[in-house]
């Protein structure tokens, strides 16, 4: 068993995992469906408040080992910076905001690193996301949510078309993988799964939601196959062709989705051919958030930037208070160069030290390879420092790479 090579012991079966994973598979649940208007908003908090308490029980009282891992460190050094910046920031206040947001998710994903103590336990976690958006969608289709309208789903329960595309996004990410690294047993329910979270992300009307995972499956059936059989790649990579075509005929051809997703890729392609007649207000905005943040905000304060979220108060003064819905802009203004640095540094060490590992059957590597390489691209258009799915995620890859540092280590 892979753990035992990793020297790692596999606490699956301990009944102390099986609270906690209980406590952790809640939180990730109703942080999914813990919408105010149905009053499910409590059940996440108590979720939350529970798992945490838990974590601190079992390493105050139970005397359990605390996980160190440098994600934890990471983070915690790029709050720390975001909270000096409030000391010169424009308003102090959205800095201090900003880093609570931060603390909020360093707290949540610290407790998941000392919650994921083996391979077994990461790929449980997987499977929460993938089936926490499972539920959504049963539960969009029993309060009739997802119906033909043409406004963007995700305003009602989420006051935000793109907080569902976020969850979703998270959830395909994790059946995907379910898909190809899974219990074949499972197979055709998981592509039935993958295809009504795809199809609900389209209603959402979120692109990158949707492109997203497209990228994360090449990635994912490039390392699978690369050093496989060459008939093997040609054959996933035609598959992979195959499944686009159908997606986009899908999306251009049914009057739903091409009036929620399929019109805004061809007002978004319309806007990179310089067609701004035919191009939507969102690409023109967000073009304009990432000239104006590179060319005006950033010169003039390229080191330390203007304070945590205040590229909102500067753009304020163009258009309205909105951040840069672009993660690389958005630190580079508020944090500079020091901040882009310290953050970005992170996920190239995880990236160059994955990569320099071996593969292994369970296809955790490839899981956070293909996630790295996908957030990369992700992040041009949204911003994710203190989203607490994507750093949960984070936190998981570096425990996982401890897992073989400790290995190579103890050899």
């Amino acid at each position: 068993m892979l753990e035992e090579k990793l020297g790692i012991k596999d606490e699956k079966p301990a009944i102390t995992n099986r609270i906690i994973a209980f406590s952790a598979g809640g939180y990730i649940l109703f942080n999914y469906i813990g919408w105010n208007s149905l009053g499910l908003d409590i059940i996440s908090r108590i979720f939350l408040y529970l798992f945490l308490a838990l974590t601190c029980f079992f390493i105050f009282v139970k005397g359990r080992q605390i996980t160190i891992s440098l994600f934890s460190v990471w983070y915690f050094a790029f709050g720390i910076l975001g909270l000096i910046s409030s000391s010169f920031a424009i308003i102090d206040s959205y800095a201090f905001r900003a880093f609570y947001d931060i603390l909020i998710a360093w707290i949540v994903t610290f407790a998941f690193i000392q919650f994921a103590r083996s391979l077994s336990i990461i790929k449980l976690i997987f499977s929460f996301f993938s089936y926490a958006g499972t539920i959504l969608i049963i539960l969009l289709l029993i309060t009739g949510d997802i119906n033909s309208g043409n406004e963007r789903l995700g305003y009602k329960n989420f006051n935000n078309p793109n907080t569902l595309g976020l969850y979703l996004m998270i959830s395909l990410f994790c059946i995907l993988w379910l898909l190809i690294y899974g219990n074949r047993k499972l197979f055709l329910i998981n592509i039935i799964i993958a295809s009504g979270l795809l199809y609900v992300t389209a209603l959402s009307g979120g692109r990158k939601y949707f492109a997203s995972p497209g990228l994360f499956l090449f990635i994912l059936l490039v390392l699978r196959s690369a050093k496989g059989k060459k008939i093997t790649f040609i054959l996933n990579i035609i598959i992979f062709i195959l499944i686009i075509l159908l997606v986009i005929f899908t999306i251009m051809n049914i009057p739903v989705l091409y009036n929620l997703i399929g019109s805004r890729f061809e007002s978004y392609i319309s806007f990179l051919y310089g067609d701004i007649a035919h191009a939507d207000g969102s690409a023109i905005i967000r073009s304009k958030m990432i000239q104006m943040g590179w060319e005006s905000y950033f010169p003039g304060k390229p080191f330390f930037g203007y304070g945590l979220d205040n590229f909102r108060v500067l753009f304020s003064g163009i258009y309205r208070d909105l951040y840069a819905h672009n993660n690389y802009v958005e630190i580079l203004v508020d944090l500079g160069l020091i901040g882009l640095i310290l953050y970005y540094s992170f996920y190239c060490y995880l990236l160059i030290v994955l990569l320099r590992m071996d593969n292994d059957s369970t296809g955790i590597r490839n899981f956070f390879i293909a996630f790295l390489l996908t957030l990369l691209v992700f992040e041009w258009g949204a911003v994710t420092y203190s989203l607490i799915q994507i750093q949960i995620l984070l936190g998981l890859a570096s425990v996982y790479i401890g897992f073989n540092i400790n290995n190579v280590n103890n050899a």
